[in-house]
């Protein structure tokens, strides 16, 4: 039996404008913690092709990015640690509308 575990940053807004479209089933290949509460996720395969400021393989998330705040930015890099531990894979919701993709929700598949 397939068990779907999904986990949602649900603190964060539930509408998305038209510059924000989920990724599609990706396994976590990286994570970059980099200063200023700032973070870079590397997939297995392109997100977008206007993702280019770290590759079109990746999305940023950053605390004060996309309505997400310092609790939803601790709670997005353990998400993403615990896919990338444990191979699950996951689809990420990012504004195709900028080069670094910032994301605001993810949800864990298995």
């Amino acid at each position: 039996m397939k068990i779907i575990l999904v986990i949602l940053c649900c603190l964060l807004p539930l509408t998305a404008n038209a510059a924000e479209q989920w990724s599609g089933i990706k396994t976590v290949e990286k994570i970059q913690v980099m200063n200023g509460r700032t973070f870079v996720v590397f997939f297995d395969s392109t997100v977008a092709s206007q993702c280019t400021t770290a590759g079109t393989d990746s999305v940023y998330i950053a605390s004060g990015q996309k309505g997400v705040n310092d609790v939803d930015y601790q709670a997005l890099l353990s998400v993403f640690l615990s896919a990338f531990h444990t191979q699950t894979s996951v689809t990420v919701l990012y504004d195709n509308a900028t080069s670094n993709c910032w994301t605001k929700r993810v949800e864990m598949v298995s």
